[in-house]
């Protein structure tokens, strides 16, 4: 958590990737020696910390209902309070031009001063192996 720390407070060599229509929402991205591509996106959304944390990390099987790009996501594992072992299959986009995906993350929930850090990191799970309609 100490590293995603860092990384969210570094403010250098991050490259715009997407604004939003309205321009509040930007995702920008930056290359790690050690996980690749690192996403980071900045936006202002409405609602307290301990909520919005809650929403997306404890209760992210619900994420199918208010997020159009998402098909399915279940809790696997449950590690400990902070940690979980997550499953997310997104919809096919633009008309099949961007393929189903699915995805299994490592996913953690920290609180440092007044910032809620969601982070993930695909990880391997037996139990749930690669679907072969989707990209991995």
């Amino acid at each position: 958590v100490q590293k995603v720390w860092r990384i969210f407070k570094d403010n250098e060599s991050w490259v715009q990737e997407a604004v939003s229509s309205n321009g509040r929402d930007v995702v920008f991205a930056k290359d790690f020696p050690k996980w690749g591509k690192v996403f980071r996106l900045t936006t202002i959304v409405p609602g307290n910390r301990d909520d919005i944390a809650e929403i997306l990390f404890e209760r992210q099987e619900d994420m199918s209902k208010w997020s159009p790009t998402v098909n399915d996501c279940r809790i696997l594992q449950v590690i400990n309070r902070n940690l979980y072992i997550s499953y997310q299959l997104t919809n096919e986009q633009a008309q099949g031009i961007i393929a189903k995906r699915d995805f299994v993350n490592l996913s953690t929930r920290r609180f440092i001063d007044d910032v809620a850090i969601l982070a993930a990191q695909a990880c391997v799970y037996p139990q749930m192996p690669p679907k072969d309609n989707c990209v991995r």
